[in-house]
């Protein structure tokens, strides 16, 4: 038997085969997600804000069109997936304290600071998450891509 502690992300659900079904979850018609994909570089406001070193740090706000389809991937499709207990870190219904308790007496314990982890996740690597771990087909994928970075 498999130890728990240590099983992969799993995302237990039937990938969608086709972008027209992709568009009935997201609560779209065709041509709805079709403009939307088309404009999704245009949909962002530049937003600065502030690193604790006080340096500028650039940020990218969806304007309300793509926010909302944005979440509905989200619910939809990223709340879905089954963690391992081992992963807490922004993730739903987990907590510091929960955390902390984890890690007491740990035989291994890593640390790391991933500053300006973000800015290195290139469209190429989401598409393969979208592709490898979730098993959409590449259309669905490369939607699903563009919609999202």
């Amino acid at each position: 038997m498999p130890n728990k502690e240590f099983e992969k992300p799993l995302y237990p659900f039937p990938p969608f085969g086709t972008r027209a079904s992709l568009a009935k979850m997201l609560s779209l018609t065709i041509d709805q997600l079709d403009k939307l994909e088309r404009n999704a570089s245009d949909l962002y406001n530049v937003v600065e804000k502030r690193k604790k070193s006080g340096e500028p740090r650039i940020c990218f706000d969806a304007r309300p069109a793509l926010k909302d389809v944005q979440g509905r991937i989200k619910v939809l499709i990223l709340r879905r997936v089954i963690y391992p207990k081992y992963l807490t870190g922004g993730l739903p219904h987990q907590d510091y304290l929960e955390n902390a308790r984890r890690h007491q007496s740990p035989r291994v314990m890593v640390g790391d600071d991933i500053e300006d982890f973000f800015p290195n996740i290139s469209a190429a690597i989401v598409c393969d998450i979208w592709r490898y771990f979730f098993h959409f087909p590449a259309d669905v994928s490369h939607t699903l891509t563009r919609l999202t970075t």
